[in-house]
């Protein structure tokens, strides 16, 4: 883990995240896929990276319910939530 990303995990720790750090793309969609709990329902707003980890379609290939939502309507609602 370079500098930068030791010192941005360790602030996210000190306010209270839950930090995990990998090494590749890959590696990130799959602690993000056994970190989602099969009967939650998952807000998805604008995030790029999502998009590009390909993390939309393999949570809706997994039966996951996906919810869209747009910065403008609400960016509360932008999380993983249990039903």
């Amino acid at each position: 883990m370079n500098e930068l990303m030791q010192t941005v995990a360790e602030n996210l720790k000190r306010n209270g995240f839950e930090v995990y750090t990998v090494a590749t793309a890959d590696e990130a969609k799959q602690k993000a896929l056994s970190l989602i709990q099969p009967d939650w329902n998952v807000g998805v707003g604008g995030s790029m990276t999502i998009r590009q980890l390909g993390l939309t379609e393999a949570l809706e290939a997994a039966g996951l319910t996906i919810t869209t939502v747009k910065a403008e309507e609400d960016w509360r609602c932008v999380k993983a939530v249990r039903r």
